[in-house]
C-alpha cells in the first residue's frame, strides 16, 4: 500500500510540474509580446530565448523575427523565418494578426523554400505509397500539390510542373488503391431475397450476353462487369491492325545514385501516349522506379520521339507501356 501511495504521488508531482512549466512558458510568451509592442526588442528576444516548448516554437520564432526586424537585423529575421518555413512549409501568416512587413518577408522566404519543400513532401508520400500506406500517401500528394499551387503561375518552373504531374498521377493511384482496399472489406452476410418468377402477364428484363471466364462461378456470370468503351482515341498492341511506333530517340537518363541507393535492382513502368506526329503527348509513371530518379525519368520521356503508329497508312495516337529495369551492380561492372 505504501509503495502504491508513493507511485501515485510521484505521478501527481510530474503532472503538476508539467502544468507549471506550460504555464510559465505561456507567461513568458505573453511578457515577450508585451515587450515587443512597447518596442523593447532586445528584452523581448531575451524573454523568447527562455521559452523551450515545441508547442510554442512557431509563435516564438515569428516574434523573434518581428523583434529582429525592429532592430534592423533583416538577415537574422530571414534566417529565423527560414527555420520556421523549413519546419512548417504549409504555415501561412495573416495580415490581420501580424504586421504587413513581417507577412511580406515571410512570404518571400516561404516562396524560396517551397520548391524544395514540395520535393520533400513528394518523396515522403512516395515512400508511404511504396509501403502501401495509401491514406498517408494521398495526404502527402495533396500537400505537395498545395505547396506547388501556393507558388502561383509565376513560380511554376518546368521541374515543378513535372512534379505536379507526378503528384497528381500518384494521388489518383493512391485513391484508387484505397477504394480497392475498402471494396475488399467483407460485409455482413445478408439473407438472399428470392427472385420472383415471372408470370405470363410479365415480360422478363432482357440482358446483354457477355462472355465470362471459364473458371468464374455461375453467380458471377449472371452479373458480368460492364464492357467500358475506349476512354481515349488511342490504340495499343491489342489492336493488331495498327503498326506500333518505331523509336527515333528514347534515351534513358543515367543512373547517378549508386553511392547511396539500396543495393538492388530497380524496376518501374511508364505509360506513354504518343501522338500522330510521333511526339510524347503524355507520360504516366504507373509504377515508380525510385523517388530521386522518377522525376528525371519523366522529364526525359517527354523529349522522346518516334515514327508514329499507323492504321491503314494514317498516323494515329498510340499508348505504349515501357518497363524500366536498372541494375546498379551491372552498371558498375561496365
Amino acid at each position: 500500500m505504501t509503495r502504491r501511495f508513493f507511485t501515485l504521488s510521484a505521478a501527481v508531482v510530474v503532472v503538476l510540474g508539467c502544468a507549471a512549466h506550460a504555464r510559465a512558458n505561456q507567461e513568458m510568451l505573453a511578457s515577450a509580446k508585451s515587450l515587443y509592442e512597447s518596442a523593447s526588442y532586445e528584452a523581448a528576444l531575451s524573454e523568447l530565448s527562455e521559452i523551450n516548448t515545441a508547442e510554442l516554437v512557431d509563435t516564438v520564432d515569428t516574434y523573434k523575427a518581428l523583434c529582429l526586424l525592429g532592430l534592423g537585423r533583416v538577415r537574422d529575421a530571414e534566417e529565423t523565418l527560414e527555420e520556421l518555413v523549413t519546419r512548417k512549409p504549409l504555415l501561412t501568416l495573416s495580415e490581420t494578426e501580424f504586421s504587413p512587413r513581417i507577412v511580406s518577408l515571410f512570404r518571400d522566404v516561404r516562396r524560396k523554400a517551397l520548391p524544395a519543400a514540395a520535393q520533400q513532401f513528394y518523396t515522403l508520400a512516395r515512400t508511404d505509397y511504396d509501403n502501401k500506406k495509401y491514406e498517408a500517401a494521398a495526404t502527402g500528394f495533396k500537400q505537395t500539390l498545395q505547396l506547388i499551387g501556393d507558388l502561383g503561375p509565376d513560380g511554376q518552373t518546368a521541374t515543378l510542373a513535372d512534379l505536379k504531374e507526378l503528384a497528381s498521377g500518384f494521388l489518383t493511384l493512391a485513391d484508387s488503391k484505397m477504394a480497392a482496399t475498402q471494396a475488399q472489406v467483407p460485409t455482413p452476410a445478408q439473407t438472399p431475397v428470392p427472385t420472383p418468377v415471372p408470370t405470363k402477364a410479365q415480360t422478363p428484363v432482357q440482358t446483354q450476353q457477355v462472355d465470362a471466364p471459364s473458371r468464374a462461378p455461375a453467380a458471377a456470370a449472371a452479373a458480368p462487369a460492364p464492357v467500358l468503351p475506349r476512354a481515349l482515341p488511342f490504340f495499343t498492341l491489342a489492336d493488331i491492325d495498327v503498326k506500333p511506333p518505331v523509336v527515333i530517340e528514347q534515351r534513358i537518363p543515367p543512373w547517378t545514385y549508386t553511392a547511396y541507393a539500396p543495393n538492388r535492382v530497380f524496376t518501374g513502368t511508364l505509360e506513354l501516349l504518343i501522338d500522330e506526329r510521333g511526339a510524347v503527348e503524355n507520360v504516366v509513371l504507373t509504377e515508380p522506379v525510385w523517388p530521386p530518379y522518377d522525376l528525371a525519368l519523366v522529364q526525359s520521356a517527354k523529349t522522346w520521339s518516334y515514327q508514329p503508329a499507323l492504321k491503314a497508312g494514317k498516323p494515329v495516337k498510340f499508348k505504349r507501356v515501357l518497363v524500366i529495369n536498372i541494375d546498379p551492380a551491372a552498371l558498375r561492372a561496365k
